[in-house]
């Protein structure tokens, strides 16, 4: 996402002092290594960066040149802090120590496999001089080994040891809540239960039925050649799909976007990708490879928006009809 190269110059200019990530670190020294551009939303500052800093986001981002990587910074680990997936809400509480939304940082963890949360502590330097790299390749998303050393001599820290300490003081602080009694009843909090996805088939029904809500001709299993589309919105009965899609939980990933991507170079139809949080980052990374060509058409669509839609959609249909409009 367009978000690692601002979160490198955040670190770097010491407006946040941490990383929130779903692993723990492998290293204890590495550099800053700003990746780009795989993100094709067009919304990605408001759905990943907070109001205030989306100025700063957008010109890290667009300072971010093709084919080069300019490493600035070199950082040391000092501590690193494990948070139970029970406590990830606690991470709202440091909204003023990063510069993501919270929401977007909550989302990282939704898969229901990630047991833990980790905080990196990182205490940035900035190298004496710029070192300007070729661009390590598509495996670098997150990160990538030099192929020539860099050194780190003359180092110097962004951020003076007192101010440093106490940020992560602040960060400790903020994530600390109070351990109620086991025994006492009255304080238990019933954990939430996991948002459950729906079929395969029962989302690409509500596509189908959202669809004949808006007025169009809708089919599943809609044939293209030797393909078949697992939903197809139409205007009329004897037109073109104008709108595509395909539902995305496991499988073959690389045949759905062929469908997609077959439907609009023959039809000049709106593809729709419907997929998990788990897989949007891979498609993501596709959609700056393979599939570069509708990039900027295609819609990657999260499947609780589809629940969502289907819902208010179906409620507005049964007024109508109460009404008799």
């Amino acid at each position: 996402m367009k978000e690692w190269s601002s979160v490198v110059d955040a670190l770097g200019e010491g407006i946040q002092t941490m990383l929130i990530r779903k692993y723990p670190p492998a290293h204890d020294e590495f550099f800053l290594y700003p990746t780009y551009g795989f993100s094709t939303r067009k919304d990605y500052l408001s759905s990943y960066f907070q109001k205030r800093h989306h100025d700063f986001a957008r010109k890290s981002a667009e300072s971010k040149d093709e084919g080069v990587t300019d490493i600035k910074y070199y950082v040391v680990l000092t501590e690193t802090i494990k948070i139970r997936r029970d406590n990830i809400e606690s991470l709202r509480n440091l909204i003023d120590c990063y510069i993501w939304s919270a929401d977007h940082v909550l989302n990282y963890f939704q898969d229901v496999k990630i047991e833990n949360a980790y905080l990196w502590f990182l205490r940035v330097h900035k190298l004496p001089n710029n070192e300007l790299v070729n661009d390590l390749g598509r495996g670098a998303v997150r990160y990538g080994y030099l192929t020539t050393p860099i050194s780190t001599a003359g180092s110097v820290p962004v951020m003076d040891d007192a101010n440093f300490q106490s940020k992560m003081a602040e960060i400790k602080r903020k994530l600390e809540t109070p351990t109620l009694p086991s025994t006492d009843k009255r304080f238990e909090k019933e954990k939430p239960k996991p948002l459950l996805i729906p079929k395969h088939n029962e989302i690409r029904d509500m596509i189908r039925a959202i669809g004949g809500f808006l007025g169009k001709v809708s089919d599943t299993e809609y044939p293209i050649d030797s393909y078949r589309l697992d939903a197809a919105w139409r205007r009329i009965k004897a037109g073109n799909p104008s709108h595509v899609f395909e539902v995305h939980f496991g499988g073959n990933f690389f045949e759905a976007l062929t469908k997609l991507k077959h439907s609009w170079d023959k039809w000049n139809s709106k593809p729709f990708l419907v997929t998990t949080d788990k897989f949007q980052e891979k498609a993501e990374q596709l959609l700056e490879g393979s599939f570069h060509e509708m990039k900027d058409v295609i819609r990657i669509v999260n499947w609780k928006k589809i629940v969502t839609l289907h819902k208010l959609e179906k409620e507005v249909s049964k007024i109508k009809t109460e009404m008799k409009i």
